[in-house]
């Protein structure tokens, strides 16, 4: 966490959010990704880095989901 308010100091537009375990969320945009992974890599706390990104555009389907 105090990585990510210091990249905000920097001017990195990121945030980070916490559910009910020990996970850090990191929001970014999509130009500061590569950078923000490149960091996260060399962050002692960090033990596993996964990317995840924004899906397409949502749509209309006719079929049951279940």
């Amino acid at each position: 966490m105090n990585s990510v308010l210091s990249w905000q100091d920097e001017g990195i537009d990121c945030a980070f959010t916490i559910d009910g375990g020990p996970q850090l969320k990191l929001i970014c945009l999509r130009k500061d990704s590569k950078k923000l992974m490149g960091r996260l890599s060399t962050t002692p706390a960090a033990k596993k880095v996964i990317e995840c990104k924004c899906g397409g555009q949502a749509k209309i389907i006719k079929e049951d989901l279940f």
